[in-house]
This record gives structure tokens, sequence and C-alpha cells, in this order.
């Protein structure tokens, strides 16, 4: 009972002073109780710091599955304007190289004509000339016979 109406502090000092296990124990459990308050403390803020954490975790991995979501639907969307772009932009080419085939086509055509054109003009040309050149070659024939004694 003596000890009961010793203030706190002293009786510490006093459990320090004394020698012997019980002063140790004693001192080991208040600082144990401390310990004890400052590591659940600690934990306590830990256990905080986790939960505040976990739910931005939680959020920022919503956004980012959403955001994967909008990604890929972009994507398909962006594939599919470049295949009809590719498509249009393709058929527009084959309908270009299909108009040039045709001039060109049409322009062998013109040249084809105009060779056989060309040709016949220059056979009827050279008919004419030989027959020409036979009269000549008659007509040099009896001139010579004509001079010749």
């Amino acid at each position: 009972l003596a000890s009961s109406s010793v203030p706190s502090g002293r009786r510490r000092a006093m459990a320090s002073s004394q020698p012997g296990p019980a002063a140790e124990a004693a001192e080991a459990a208040v600082l144990d109780a401390a310990e004890f308050r400052r590591i659940n403390e600690q934990l306590l803020a830990l256990k905080q710091f986790k939960f505040e954490h976990g739910e931005r975790e939680a959020f920022f991995q919503q956004q980012n599955e959403q955001l994967q979501e909008r990604v890929d639907t972009l994507e398909r969307q962006l594939a599919a304007k470049q295949t009809a772009l590719f498509g249009k932009k393709a058929t527009a080419k084959v309908r270009a190289l299909e108009r040039d085939n045709e001039q060109l086509q049409h322009q062998l055509r013109a040249a084809a004509e105009l060779h056989k054109q060309q040709q016949t003009a220059l056979s009827a040309s050279l008919k004419d000339l030989f027959t020409q050149n036979e009269a000549l070659h008659r007509e040099l024939s009896e001139l010579r016979q004509r001079r010749a004694p």
C-alpha cells in the first residue's frame, strides 16, 4: 500500500534504483507499452495510407480500363476508316488507270490505222513508181533502138 501513495514517476525511479529482476521487468514493461503505442500508431498510419492508396489504385485501374476500351474502339474505327479510304483511293486509282488504258488503246488503234493507211498509200505509190519505171525503161529502150544504126 505504501507504494501506491508514491507518484508513478517516483515509482519508476524507485523501481529502477532497486536491484533485481522485478525492477528490470517493470522497466521493460514500461518501454514495451510505449513501444507498443508507437508501433500501433505506425500501423494505423500505414493502414490508412494503404486504404487511401488502394482506393486511388482502384480508381486509376477503372480509368485505365475505360481508356483502354476507348483506345481499342478508336483503333477499330481507324482500321475501318483506313480500309474504306484505301478502298476508295484504290477504286479511284483503278478508274484512273482504266481511263488511261482506254486512251492509250484508242491512241494505239489510231496509230495502227494511220500506219495501215500510210502503208497502203506507200504500196500504191511504189506500184505507180514501178509502173512508171517500166514505162520509162520501155521508152528508153525504144529511144536507144531508134538511135542505133
